[in-house]
């Protein structure tokens, strides 16, 4: 593993990146000066694509569940998570204060349709159960639909069950105010069909420039920006700025800068090709599309991969002198997704990657953080 030190608005974290040892081997091997340099250009390429995909699959550091438990944590401080049972698609929890319990069981399913299966035969279930000396009744703006039933026992017990997209969620609490609460912690955390984002409008689309980086592009609202080091053999580094925002999508401009300006077209389609397939094999992902794309004469590549949660990633490579950069977009899995769902997501990616452009600048000669690293200095730090 790689290790990776990732810093934004002041703080910092190290961060591990698997390290291609196919690459690593093949720079410790004999061969001559060219082959040399392409196949240490061919690993930045890699470490620069899994950087990209592990903005995605660490998803913040924080889980559902995590998020979840920091959100009663701070509003509930009376309540004290005690049981997490955390699985692939199910997540059972339980919250005690004095001899009181909440419980709730969270399920992720492959689509919305799925989670309307489960919904309607949990609510038949708990009908069935409680019977007529229920009361029964629906939360307004809670979910695409919900169930709470009270008075089924004599201590004033509420249970409480809706789904959101393909998400559904069953508790049991002490009190109706108690599952209200409960419940709209969790719908609060779950991306819903019905809340606007701002990639509705357009007013929110908005340029972004970065003269350091020396690009504009349109995000939907306001990046941060995060810089990680990222060290490709021992004692050897490079600086990763990634300008990265989350709504309903993922966007992210990150770019960093190779040792030597890569002159050669034949080098630098290998290591456009080489590198992303060598990435994608990294994350496990599954290539959909690979193709050539140029930008103001500067080779690229275009790469549309599905994710292993099911999201699809979008990434626009181009290669400027020493510089690459990478323009990605990852909208939510397509599974059980309307066509209309779908299309709207092109539509994103496809105003997202084709706002980019280049803020010319002037080639520098010296001054990169490579130029006092030999190519020997470098195979022997491998």
């Amino acid at each position: 593993m790689a290790p990776v030190t990732s810093t934004a608005q002041g703080a910092s974290t190290l961060v591990n990146v698997e390290r291609p040892s196919l690459l690593i081997t093949d720079l410790t091997e004999p061969q001559d000066r060219k082959s040399m340099k392409k196949n240490l250009l061919i690993l930045v390429t890699v470490f620069l694509f899994c950087s990209c995909a592990n903005l995605l699959i660490a998803q913040d550091g924080l889980s559902l569940m995590d998020k979840l438990e920091r959100v009663t944590k701070e509003r509930e401080p009376q309540w004290t998570l005690d049981r997490k049972l955390p699985g692939g698609k199910l997540v059972v929890l339980r919250w005690s204060s004095g001899e009181a319990r909440v419980f709730m069981s969270i399920t992720v399913t492959e689509s919305p349709n799925k989670a309307k299966e489960i919904y309607e035969s949990s609510v038949a279930r708990l009908n069935g159960e409680f019977g007529a000396k229920a009361t029964r009744y629906t939360i307004p703006n809670l979910g695409t639909e919900n169930q709470l039933w009270t008075g089924y026992d004599n201590a004033g017990s509420a249970a409480m069950q809706f789904r959101d997209g393909n998400v559904h969620v069953l508790l049991f609490a002490p009190s109706e105010e108690v599952a209200k609460r409960f419940a709209r912690y969790v719908d609060d955390l779950l991306p819903s069909s019905k809340t606007a984002v701002p990639e509705n409008s357009s007013q929110d689309w908005k340029e972004y420039s970065s003269v350091e980086g020396r690009f504009s592009i349109l995000f939907p609202g306001s990046p941060t920006l995060e810089t990680q080091v990222i060290e490709v053999a021992p004692g050897v580094q490079f600086n990763l700025r990634i300008h990265k925002l989350k709504t309903l999508a993922e966007y992210s401009v990150m770019y960093a800068d190779y040792p030597i300006p890569v002159g050669d077209p034949a080098v630098a389609r290998q290591v456009l090709d080489n590198g992303a397939k060598g990435a994608v094999e990294s994350v496990h992902s599954e290539l959909l599309e690979l193709k050539e794309i140029t930008l103001y004469g500067h080779p690229g590549r275009y790469l549309k991969e599905r994710m292993p949660g099911g999201e699809i990633m979008r990434v626009n490579m181009l290669l400027v002198g020493q510089r690459m950069y990478q323009i990605a977009i990852t909208t939510p899995r397509e599974q059980g997704t309307s066509a209309e769902m779908v299309k709207r997501y092109e539509t994103m990616a496809d105003k997202f990657l084709n706002s980019f452009k280049l803020i010319e600048k002037k080639e520098e000669s010296a001054g990169s953080q490579w130029d006092h690293l030999s190519w020997s200095h470098l195979l022997l730090k491998s």
